[in-house]
């Protein structure tokens, strides 16, 4: 078993020009969480892994335990926390002996104790169904983190003895590792919030008209291309999902499945091809639709114009299906739907597809993680958070030894180099986010200049990845 490992999510991290190891005598966490490391053999070493920072005893002599600390995935009560820490410690990064922990299983009833300022829950559990390891959850200011501590077999209980050592080295450190870190701040307060997303896990549809381009694709519905209609100063959208039977396709529709149940103020409906006023009256006019919400159905009438139908809602939904019910033909024999949008609040919110709530939960922690990464100047981690080739301002770096040569060349007139976002402290506005695709995601943050900095990050494998840098 590998000495002790300390692994640490944290909101800003420690800068740490190349992936090497420096010695460390603390955990320290933005957040407000420091943890004294008591001393073993030679001391500790700390090094930056992608999201997580890590920490271990850097002793050939004493490899006693192997501890993990990161923040929980979603707040809450800590026996509420406890109750799902298997899927708070079944995540990307926290890993042993280079393979993920796959399962967890508290032993026992934990207890609650106060150590500093924090509440702490600590007790033991199994990981994998056969290590035996003592854990802590910890809680200070509306934050929490999660500890898990492996001791080597033959001395566990020394091992224990030194995790709760770590613990009761708890005391409060935000200040001082805010001032510590020359990364950055990512900080809530600084780091540009997000807008409220609704996640479509999957659209369907029952047929769809071939093109090579996928341009009749359901998703299209979602993220569908827009103009702005000079009579009536509306965004029309211009792509569409176009049924693909040979006959009017009359009971062929879409079908969008939500990735939690979001509730819903209305459901808006372009119905026909809305392109150009030409299109819309030479293709087929939908002039009934079945709006199937979680099994229930409800028949609807569009309007006979290029204008939208607002279908009021009212409570959650985790499926929508949208069917052709009845036309009236057109010279073109083609069916179709240009947009659908979904209203809550009064307002649209920012959908996404083919992501599930995981990826929903993860993006902001992603962003922030990227944001620390590239004030870091560490390529050899962003090389784990972006899918090659990686485009900067039109420049595509096809792998890593492309990325280092481009970022020795690059200026100011020329940014080829990927650099954090330039926020501006108290600037409170909302980055915008769209889905120009299914899977991934485009994060244009708010700027004090004309043009505007733009992420494109893709979802696969569990996690993030940045394909694209871009000034707008």
């Amino acid at each position: 078993m590998r000495p002790l490992v300390v692994v640490v999510a944290m909101v800003a991290a420690c800068a740490v020009a190349k992936p090497s190891r420096a010695s460390a005598d603390e955990i320290r966490h933005p957040a407000g969480f420091t943890f004294v490391l008591p001393q073993l053999g030679k001391g500790w070493a700390q090094e930056t892994h992608v999201d997580v920072i890590v920490v271990e005893d850097d002793s050939d002599t004493l490899p006693e335990l192997q501890l993990f600390v990161f923040p929980v995935k979603r707040e809450g009560e800590l026996s509420v926390i406890a109750g799902r820490l298997q899927s708070e410690i079944v995540r990307p990064g926290v890993e042993r002996l280079g393979a993920a922990i796959k399962t967890a299983k508290v032993i026992g009833s934990p207890t609650k104790q106060t150590i500093a300022d924090a509440i702490v829950l600590a007790g033991e559990l199994t990981l994998d169904s056969s290590d035996h390891a003592a854990f802590a959850i910890i809680q200070r200011a509306g934050k929490s983190l999660i500890m898990i501590a492996v001791p080597k077999d033959g001395i566990y209980e020394r091992g224990a003895s030194n995790f709760r050592a770590v613990l009761q080295g708890l005391k409060p450190g935000n200040k001082a590792v805010n001032a510590a870190s020359n990364a950055p701040p990512t900080t809530a307060a600084t780091f540009p919030r997000l807008p409220s997303i609704i996640a479509i896990r999957d659209i369907t549809a029952t047929s769809t008209y071939s093109d090579k381009r996928d341009m009749y694709a359901a998703w299209r519905t979602i993220a569908y291309d827009a103009v702005l209609d000079e009579k009536t100063q509306e965004y029309l959208p211009t792509t569409a999902w176009c049924e693909g039977k040979s006959d009017e396709g009359i009971g062929e529709g879409i079908t969008l499945n939500l990735a939690t149940p979001t509730r819903l103020d209305e459901i808006r409906i372009a119905a026909g091809v809305w392109r150009s006023e030409k299109l819309f009256k030479e293709n087929n006019r939908i002039t009934s639709l079945d709006l199937v919400i979680d099994g229930v159905t409800t028949t609807v009438r569009p309007l006979t114009g290029r204008k939208w139908l607002a279908v009021p809602i009212g409570h959650d939904v985790s499926t929508i299906t949208v069917k052709i019910a009845a036309i009236a033909k057109g010279k073109m024999n083609d069916s179709c739907i240009s947009g659908i949008s979904l209203v809550r609040n009064k307002g649209e919110y920012a959908v996404l597809t083919g992501i599930n709530a995981g990826a929903l939960e993860e993006l902001p922690r992603a962003l922030a993680n990227l944001q620390r990464t590239l004030g870091t100047a560490d390529h050899g981690g962003l090389a784990k958070l972006v899918d090659f080739p990686l485009t900067v301002n039109n420049v595509k770096h096809a792998n890593l030894k492309s990325l280092d040569a481009a970022c020795s060349t690059a200026t100011e007139q020329r940014p080829t180099c990927p650099a954090p976002i330039a926020i501006r402290s108290g600037d409170e506005r909302t980055a915008s986010v769209s889905g120009p695709e299914p899977s991934t995601v485009e994060v244009l943050f708010p700027s004090q200049h004309d043009l505007q900095e733009a992420w494109t990050l893709r979802w696969h494998d569990q996690a993030w990845h940045l394909v694209k840098m871009a000034n707008k």
